[in-house]
């Protein structure tokens, strides 16, 4: 389990991931290469439900615009 303060995904590749929030419920996400996703904080542990790598940039937005 780890956390992420609000960040943007942008998926390199296509992507199949179950995700488990810490109260111990999961979730399956699935997604095509090119998409961005935006996320407030979050705290889970991911898994690869795939059957090839995923490759992705994440950036965390650690501050407030001005």
């Amino acid at each position: 389990m780890h956390s992420h303060p609000p960040n943007v995904v942008y998926y390199a590749t296509d992507y199949k991931i179950k995700t488990t929030s810490p109260d111990g419920k999961t979730a399956l996400r699935e997604g095509k290469a090119g998409t961005a996703v935006s996320f407030g904080p979050v705290a889970h542990a991911l898994e690869n439900a795939g059957t090839t790598e995923i490759h992705l940039v994440q950036i965390e937005l650690k501050g407030t615009a001005k």
